[in-house]
């Protein structure tokens, strides 16, 4: 009788350690894919943030840019409303034209009479010492 309960004592402790190996390897298993997808986890995190550092730096570029062309636009608007009132004061009768480049004061004249004078010289004969007839060069 003895024996028979040792024997089945035996059986039991087989069966039980058969089943503590399984549990085991199954805790081992589920430990490497946990270790496998913390891996892939923190690699696809690295490259998140590659991508995020990356979309910073091309956001901080992209308004750059808009605020370059938002300058530029400014100084066409600014043009623009000088080319305005110039023409503005041109339908009232005022005198308004180009600074020459020696002077700080508005012409007082027509600005395109010097230019006019001198085509319609040359229509009648004249030259610039240049070119005239009386010249010795």
């Amino acid at each position: 009788m003895v024996a028979a309960e040792v024997r089945k004592l035996v059986e039991r402790s087989v069966d039980s350690t058969g089943s503590i190996s399984v549990i085991i390897t199954g805790v081992q298993d589920e430990t490497n894919a946990t270790i496998m997808a913390t891996e892939q986890s923190t690699k696809q995190a690295r490259e998140v943030s590659g991508l995020m550092a990356s979309t910073a730096t091309l956001l901080e570029e992209s308004i750059q840019a808009t605020q370059r062309q938002k300058s530029a636009a400014d100084q066409v608007d600014g043009a623009i409303q000088q080319i305005r009132e110039a023409a503005d004061g041109s339908r009232r009768g005022r005198r308004a034209g180009p600074t020459p480049p020696h002077s700080s004061t508005p012409w007082s004249g027509n600005w395109t009479a010097p230019f006019r004078w001198a085509a319609r010289s040359e229509e009648f004969g004249y030259r610039s010492r240049r070119g005239s007839p009386h010249s010795t060069s």
